[in-house]
């Protein structure tokens, strides 16, 4: 249901699922109901500051660990069962949608459509953050490759759009060990920041702030695989032709994404112009993405006939709870928020009236499908 191409299917290992990497992870106890993440024990099984920090995060102090509702604009313990009849009670007559974090286990994913589609009243919205959706959308448009993290240093060229080395700090190695093995293999960086990808860049691309679309374009044309439809609206310089004629050669070249809120507005043109070049070039594409299913979420919105984010923010007559996302966060302003489960208090939890506990990475066990289309079943490092 999710892929035709997903590959592989690990064992349950706990892992960390705050980015497509997926590293291993072990929680030891570090007192009374305190704990630490551990690095893994199998060698260069990665593990970076994000998912080490996973094992502090489940006893953390401010974790909200029993249902609460509003009163007087303070948050009062109440029981589950009262808690959820009070979104019922709201939901009545109006109906309610339901706005779910894509970065959970496909399991839940389907269990919550299966569920909305039973409610005649409920509407399901799984929620990814806008760019990495727009990102994945216009990849899977391409219908190129997609790359796995062992393939990297077999690729004899790369093109790298925003810092991927901080989305994913694993995707790094390939590239570190392909460029040491072939020390004259192109790295071509866009990124208007300059950030940690464009120390390592052999041909830094100059990109405005928002260029990067304009950027990539011409880099594609300069190497002979010119991508049709898209404009690169005259942003060729001399940094952009020297780049494209770098990996003008390549016969398996990779393509690095990283979408980064805010920055651009081209993010599904910018997928499939990746998606076009790594395919002209005989090589497949690599997006990475807040969390590690990402891809399943948008496939599966598709197919469990979800609404999307700005519909269900839309359509004031209905009821809205959040389920593991921070919306408010996400698009940067207050929302109208009835229910709101999250491990951690956020923007949202700040102003919803019914509260709910919820698990967290590395509680949460499934299958993930990463952006490298590998299936990653994962087993939690402890109940929530």
């Amino acid at each position: 249901m999710i892929s035709s191409q997903s590959r592989n299917v690990s064992g349950g290992a706990a892992r960390c699922t705050l980015c497509p990497a997926c590293c291993e992870v072990r929680l030891v106890a570090s007192g009374p109901d305190n704990w630490r993440s551990e690095y893994p024990l199998s060698e260069g099984a990665g593990l970076c500051p994000r998912g080490s920090a996973l094992g502090e995060l489940i006893g953390h102090r401010r974790r909200i660990r029993h249902p609460s509702r509003r009163v007087n604009g303070k948050p009062r313990q109440i029981d589950l069962s009262d808690a959820l009849e009070a979104i019922l009670g709201a939901a009545s007559g109006k109906g309610v949608v339901f706005l779910v974090d894509g970065n959970i286990p496909v399991e839940q994913l389907c269990l919550a459509g299966a569920w909305c589609q039973a409610w005649s009243e409920a509407k399901l919205c799984i929620v990814v953050e806008p760019a990495e959706r727009d990102l994945l959308l216009g990849i899977e448009a391409g219908a190129c490759e997609y790359l796995a993290g062992d393939r990297l240093s077999e690729c004899d060229g790369f093109v790298i759009v925003g810092n991927a080395f901080a989305a994913n700090p694993m995707c790094s190695r390939g590239v570190f060990d392909r460029f040491k093995a072939q020390p004259r293999t192109p790295v071509v960086v866009i990124d208007p920041a300059a950030a940690t990808c464009w120390k390592f860049a052999s041909h830094k691309v100059d990109t405005p702030a928002g260029g990067e679309l304009a950027s990539l374009l011409a880099v594609a044309s300069a190497a002979g695989a010119p991508v049709e439809g898209l404009d690169a609206q005259g942003a060729e310089n001399s940094s952009a032709v020297e780049a494209g004629k770098a990996i003008s050669g390549c016969g398996r070249l990779a393509v690095l994404v990283t979408a980064e809120y805010g920055r651009s507005a081209a993010w599904r043109q910018i997928g499939y112009a990746a998606a076009m070049l790594a395919k002209a070039k005989g090589g497949a594409v690599s997006p990475q993405t807040t969390g590690a299913n990402a891809l399943a979420a948008v496939r599966l919105a598709d197919k469990l006939g979800a609404v999307s984010p700005a519909s269900a923010l839309a359509d004031a007559s209905t009821l809205r709870v959040s389920v593991g996302c921070d919306v408010a966060a996400m698009i940067g302003a207050p929302v109208d928020i009835f229910g709101a489960a999250a491990a951690l208090p956020n923007r949202t939890t700040e102003s919803a009236e019914v509260l709910l506990p919820l698990a967290m990475p590395g509680e949460m066990a499934g299958v993930f499908l990463s952006a490298c289309c590998e299936r990653v079943k994962v087993a939690p490092m402890m109940n929530p």
